[in-house]
């Protein structure tokens, strides 16, 4: 798994059907806890710079790629796995990446190179 951050997000957000909104993706849901959770867990502030996604992702799970909008604010790595369930309901599960074998990795397109996520608090 992997995620990657372009540095060029240009017209990327304009109107793309391909990208999946928050409205959109509320229905597909996921476990957490032992409780079915429709939102990411995220906290939101009034900040006015938190109101627009931080950018656009492109989720890669085995052979499959999806692009998902990072929502305002990411608080903890389990926003990360959110995003992951939501855009493979059908392969992924919290319970299943919360896993200690399972590693999420950021691409550096730049360098060509992979950093393992990890959550520091």
């Amino acid at each position: 798994m992997r995620v990657y951050t372009p540095t060029n997000q240009g017209p990327l957000f304009d109107d793309d059907p391909g990208i999946m909104s928050e409205a959109e993706t509320a229905s597909t849901g996921f476990r957490r806890g032992g409780k079915q959770r429709s939102s990411l867990p995220v906290v939101r502030t009034p900040s006015k710079t938190l109101e627009r996604p931080l950018g656009l992702v492109f989720l890669q799970y085995r052979s499959e790629t999806k692009r998902a909008l990072l929502p305002n604010e990411i608080t903890s790595i389990d926003t990360v796995r959110a995003l992951f369930v939501r855009s493979f309901p059908r392969q992924l599960t919290m319970q299943y990446l919360e896993g200690p074998n399972v590693k999420i990795y950021i691409h550096d397109s730049s360098k060509d190179m992979f950093y393992e996520l990890e959550d520091v608090r």
